[in-house]
Protein backbone atom coordinates (compact mmCIF):
# COMPACT_ATOMS: atom_id res chain seq x y z
CA UNK A 1 0.00 0.00 0.00
CA UNK A 2 1.38 3.66 -0.60
CA UNK A 3 1.61 6.07 1.89
CA UNK A 4 -1.06 7.92 -0.16
CA UNK A 5 -3.67 4.72 0.04
CA UNK A 6 -2.31 4.82 3.57
CA UNK A 7 -3.92 8.03 4.36
CA UNK A 8 -6.77 7.67 2.54
CA UNK A 9 -7.79 5.07 4.89
CA UNK A 10 -6.80 6.52 8.12
CA UNK A 11 -9.81 7.25 10.17
CA UNK A 12 -8.78 10.80 11.46
CA UNK A 13 -6.26 13.20 9.79
CA UNK A 14 -2.51 13.23 11.40
CA UNK A 15 -1.22 17.09 12.64
CA UNK A 16 2.16 17.79 13.65
CA UNK A 17 2.73 18.61 17.14
CA UNK A 18 5.37 19.18 19.16
CA UNK A 19 4.86 18.62 23.01
CA UNK A 20 6.50 16.46 25.72
CA UNK A 21 4.90 12.57 26.58
CA UNK A 22 5.64 10.01 28.89
CA UNK A 23 4.74 6.67 28.35
CA UNK A 24 4.17 4.27 31.27
CA UNK A 25 3.46 0.54 31.18
CA UNK A 26 3.98 -2.16 33.81
CA UNK A 27 7.34 -3.57 34.40
CA UNK A 28 9.10 -0.82 32.21
CA UNK A 29 10.96 2.64 33.01
CA UNK A 30 8.85 5.44 32.38
CA UNK A 31 9.68 6.62 28.74
CA UNK A 32 10.16 9.95 27.76
CA UNK A 33 10.07 11.54 24.43
CA UNK A 34 8.31 14.10 22.10
CA UNK A 35 5.33 14.15 19.43
CA UNK A 36 6.16 14.05 16.21
CA UNK A 37 2.53 13.53 15.00
CA UNK A 38 -0.97 13.77 16.74
CA UNK A 39 -4.48 12.46 15.81
CA UNK A 40 -7.70 11.92 17.29
CA UNK A 41 -6.62 8.31 17.49
CA UNK A 42 -3.07 8.21 18.92
CA UNK A 43 0.31 9.66 18.07
CA UNK A 44 4.16 9.09 17.44
CA UNK A 45 6.18 9.58 19.99
CA UNK A 46 10.20 10.70 19.38
CA UNK A 47 12.21 8.28 21.38
CA UNK A 48 15.39 6.06 21.50
CA UNK A 49 13.91 3.72 24.10
CA UNK A 50 10.84 1.19 23.11
CA UNK A 51 8.68 -0.91 23.71
CA UNK A 52 7.03 -3.97 22.10
CA UNK A 53 4.07 -3.96 19.81
CA UNK A 54 1.09 -4.27 21.58
CA UNK A 55 2.00 -3.59 24.99
CA UNK A 56 -0.32 -1.77 26.88
CA UNK A 57 -0.11 1.47 28.49
CA UNK A 58 -0.84 4.62 29.93
CA UNK A 59 0.39 7.66 28.08
CA UNK A 60 0.53 11.42 29.33
CA UNK A 61 0.95 14.71 26.87
CA UNK A 62 2.15 17.48 28.80
CA UNK A 63 0.57 20.81 26.91
CA UNK A 64 2.66 24.12 26.47
CA UNK A 65 1.99 25.54 29.74
CA UNK A 66 3.48 22.38 31.63
CA UNK A 67 0.39 22.05 33.75
CA UNK A 68 -2.98 20.77 31.44
CA UNK A 69 -2.21 17.47 30.52
CA UNK A 70 -3.78 14.57 28.48
CA UNK A 71 -4.32 11.62 29.49
CA UNK A 72 -5.18 8.02 28.05
CA UNK A 73 -4.83 4.52 28.27
CA UNK A 74 -3.64 3.02 25.21
CA UNK A 75 -1.36 0.41 23.40
CA UNK A 76 1.80 0.23 21.47
CA UNK A 77 0.60 0.16 18.03
CA UNK A 78 4.03 0.12 15.71
CA UNK A 79 8.45 0.55 17.25
CA UNK A 80 10.42 2.10 14.53
CA UNK A 81 14.20 2.70 15.46
CA UNK A 82 12.70 6.98 15.66
CA UNK A 83 9.99 5.92 18.16
CA UNK A 84 6.53 4.33 19.14
CA UNK A 85 3.12 4.86 17.39
CA UNK A 86 0.61 4.71 20.34
CA UNK A 87 -3.07 4.30 19.69
CA UNK A 88 -5.43 5.84 22.54
CA UNK A 89 -8.26 3.08 23.58
CA UNK A 90 -9.43 5.20 26.28
CA UNK A 91 -9.42 8.92 28.17
CA UNK A 92 -11.65 10.68 30.33
CA UNK A 93 -14.06 13.36 29.10
CA UNK A 94 -11.69 16.22 29.78
CA UNK A 95 -9.05 15.11 28.28
CA UNK A 96 -11.06 14.43 24.78
CA UNK A 97 -11.95 17.86 25.19
CA UNK A 98 -8.42 19.21 25.33
CA UNK A 99 -7.22 16.46 22.91
CA UNK A 100 -10.01 17.64 20.26
CA UNK A 101 -9.57 21.11 20.66
CA UNK A 102 -5.36 20.93 20.47
CA UNK A 103 -6.31 18.60 17.40
CA UNK A 104 -7.98 21.26 15.80
CA UNK A 105 -5.82 24.02 16.50
CA UNK A 106 -3.19 22.45 14.85
CA UNK A 107 -4.95 21.35 11.88
CA UNK A 108 -4.27 21.85 8.37
CA UNK A 109 -7.60 21.70 6.93
CA UNK A 110 -9.56 22.70 10.55
CA UNK A 111 -13.18 21.79 8.46
CA UNK A 112 -12.18 18.36 7.42
CA UNK A 113 -10.90 17.70 11.21
CA UNK A 114 -13.59 18.95 12.65
CA UNK A 115 -15.84 16.62 10.50
CA UNK A 116 -14.07 13.31 10.82
CA UNK A 117 -14.86 14.02 14.77
CA UNK A 118 -18.42 15.02 14.55
CA UNK A 119 -18.91 11.91 12.15
CA UNK A 120 -17.60 9.49 14.22
CA UNK A 121 -19.72 7.02 15.48
CA UNK A 122 -17.56 5.88 18.50
CA UNK A 123 -17.63 9.88 19.85
CA UNK A 124 -20.96 10.50 19.10
CA UNK A 125 -22.21 8.46 21.55
CA UNK A 126 -19.59 9.52 24.05
CA UNK A 127 -19.50 13.47 23.67
CA UNK A 128 -23.23 13.90 22.96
Amino acid sequence: MSEHDEIKTREFTRNEVRMDVVVRASGHPHIQGRSRELSMNGLYVLTCEHLAADTPCHVTLVLSDGKTTIEANAHVACTEPAGMGIAFDEMEPESFQHLRKLVLFNAKDHDLVEHEIENHIGFKTRIR
